[in-house]
Order: structure tokens, then sequence, then C-alpha cells
């Protein structure tokens, strides 16, 4: 049986708008999908369905509800798609004039650089135990020392950028 709601709609299964317009469900439900009408739970807007149904009938043209709709995602899809292609496109190119590196050769240079510096500064306090001892307590000679020490660790650190350097030119 068919209800009316507030705004005088009149609400029912799809079973029985069917069979009282003497129609197939099928055809309702492929209306309802096409114009996006707007159910509740099992029932149906009867009034919208008959709207439609006349102005059919009476020849004239239906938009689709969904149409513009997808006619957006469509366009914005494409757009999407357009601007993915760009970016790769101009990511090869970087990769082509040298401008990008591959993540695994730089981890690798980095486990290098980073391996070397920490060899060094672990063998600092054996390579420098002699000569701090052959200072005998002299501040001004230790500090002299400890800089050098450091200095030379840092000195082959800078010496290591060469690794970036072949780094660059073996991705290309």
């Amino acid at each position: 049986m068919a209800e009316k709601n507030d705004e005088d709609m009149v609400w029912g299964s799809v079973a029985k708008y069917s069979k009282t317009r003497k129609i197939s469900r099928q055809f309702v439900y492929t209306t309802i999908k096409k114009f996006g009408i707007k159910q509740k739970g099992t029932k149906v807007p009867f009034n919208e369905l008959d709207k439609i149904l006349r102005r059919k009938s009476e020849g004239q043209k239906l938009e689709k509800a969904t149409d513009k709709n997808d006619t957006n995602r469509l366009t914005k899809a494409r757009a999407d798609k357009e601007t993915t292609k760009a970016e790769i496109e101009d990511l090869k190119l970087a990769e082509m004039q040298g401008q990008l590196l591959h993540r695994e050769a730089i981890v690798t240079a980095m486990q290098r650089i980073v391996g070397s510096a920490r060899k060094e500064i672990i063998a600092l306090p054996s390579k420098l135990t002699p000569q701090i001892a052959a200072c005998g307590g002299n501040e001004r000679e230790i500090n002299e020392v400890l800089t050098a020490a450091i200095n030379e660790v840092m000195d082959n650190l800078y010496a290591l950028k060469n690794v970036i350097n072949e780094t660059k030119t073996s991705n290309n």
C-alpha cells in the first residue's frame, strides 16, 4: 500500500508501482538508477517516477541525473592522468639530465661514508694515546694533537665527496 509523507509525496514498493502502472519492475529499477531517484529503504517515490514517465511519454528529452557527475568525474580523471603523465616525463627528463639519483645508489654511498667515518673515529683513541702520553699533561699540546686528529678525520670525510660524484656518474 502506498504511503504519503509531509511533502505529499507518495511512496511505495517497486512491485506495487510496477503493478499499478503495468510496467516491468526492471524498467522501474532502471529508471531509478538512470535518473538518480532517491529511495527510502525499499520504498520509491511514485510522484517522481510518474513525472519522469509522463515527460517521457510526451516525448521530452530527459537528462540523466548522473550524466553531469559522470562527465565531471571523467574530466577530472583525464586531467589527473595527463598531470601524472607530465610528472613522469619531468622525472624522466631530470634523470636523463643527471638531476636525479637512484635511491639505492645514495643509500650505498652514504653507508660507505658513514662506515668510513665510524672506522676513523673508533681508531682515534688507539692512535692518539701514545701522542697524548708524550705531551706529559701539557694541555696546549694535547689540544693540538686532538685538533690535528679531528681535522684529519674531517678532511678524510670531505674527500669522500667523490663517492657521491661516482654515484652520479654511475647512474647515467
